[in-house]
C-alpha cells in the first residue's frame, strides 16, 4: 500500500487540529462577512468545511506554502487555510487573505509554527 492510503488505495481519512490561533482567524472571518451581508458568514464557514473534508481525504493535495505549511485555497472567497501534514493528524495553523503582502504571511506562520 502506498503511503497515507488504505486497502485498494483508497486514501485514509485522518483527524484534524484545527488550532486556536486558527479558529480566531475563523470566527474573525465569519464576522468580517456576516456584518457585510447576512448569511454570507455562513456561506464561508460552509466553505470551509468544504476544505477540511477535503483534506481529511486527501492531506497532501495542496502545495507546500512555507516551511511545512500547506496551502488550500478555498473556494469562492480570497482565503487560504495553512496546516501541517503529520502521520496520523493535520494541524490548521491559520487561515489567511491571500492578497496580504506574502512576507507577512510567511512571517505569520513562522511565528505560528
Amino acid at each position: 500500500m502506498g503511503r497515507g492510503q488504505g486497502p485498494l488505495n483508497f486514501p485514509v481519512s485522518r483527524r484534524i487540529i484545527i488550532r486556536s490561533v486558527a479558529e480566531s482567524d475563523l470566527t474573525a472571518i465569519f464576522e468580517y462577512y456576516e456584518h457585510a451581508s447576512p448569511g454570507l458568514g455562513g456561506q464561508f464557514v460552509s466553505t470551509f468545511d468544504a476544505g477540511i473534508s477535503m483534506l481529511r481525504r486527501f492531506p497532501e493535495i495542496a502545495p507546500i506554502a512555507h516551511l511545512e505549511y500547506r496551502r488550500l485555497l478555498i473556494r469562492r472567497f480570497p482565503y487560504g487555510i495553512f496546516y501541517i501534514v503529520r502521520p496520523s493528524f493535520l494541524s490548521v495553523g491559520a487561515i489567511f487573505h491571500l492578497r496580504r503582502d506574502p512576507a507577512w504571511i510567511r512571517r505569520q506562520l513562522e511565528q505560528r509554527e
